[in-house]
């Protein structure tokens, strides 16, 4: 594009209102500049990811994630590491069956892209609903009888207090860890 065309461009997306321009050219041309560099990213991450799912034969129907996104579903659904290539990826099994259920992409030993299959994607997915619901119950009921949840730091348990929108937001921060509890496994 030539920069008399760009300039034209910038005349008619930006006309003289009351004697100005809504942008400067110079902010419009940043702007521009912005939105390219953002799209070789995004191109160069997707030409990447694609790179990766034939290197590591990652099948389509696996949702690229991020790796905190890896970390609640893995305090969510109980899954068993088994390392199926000792040199990029590490697959990771649900315990009792053995699908593949993610695939963790290292780059010279550091994270690079997590996988995960729709299936545990989406169970996952409903248990956070679950779970959200649950503590929805829990904050009605508070309200109801006036009496808040509250964090003791002392001996790690919690303490009942009352009633107050703070504790609530406490609560509704809570980390989902539905796997065995580390204190009370059956």
């Amino acid at each position: 594009m030539k920069k008399e065309n760009l300039f034209e461009q910038y005349c008619n997306e930006y006309p003289i209102v009351n004697g100005h321009r809504e942008i400067s050219y110079i902010d419009y041309l940043e702007n521009k500049v912005f939105k390219l560099s953002k799209k070789q990213k995004d191109f160069e991450m997707k030409t990447q990811e694609q790179k990766e799912r034939e290197k590591f034969n990652i099948p389509d129907d696996f949702i690229k994630i991020s790796g905190k996104e890896f970390t609640e579903i893995q305090n969510t659904v109980f899954i068993e590491c088994k390392n199926m290539d000792n040199t990029v990826v590490h697959r990771y099994n649900l315990k009792g069956t053995y699908s593949i259920v993610a695939y963790i992409v290292y780059e010279s030993c550091v994270l690079g892209n997590v996988y995960v299959s729709k299936e545990i994607y989406d169970i996952t997915k409903k248990e956070k609903e679950k779970v959200k619901a649950f503590l929805d119950d829990i904050l009605k009921i508070c309200k109801e009888y006036g009496y808040s949840l509250s964090h003791e730091d002392m001996y790690g348990g919690f303490a009942v207090v009352n009633y107050h929108e703070k504790n609530n937001e406490w609560l509704k921060d809570a980390s989902i860890e539905l796997t065995d509890s580390f204190y009370y496994q059956q």
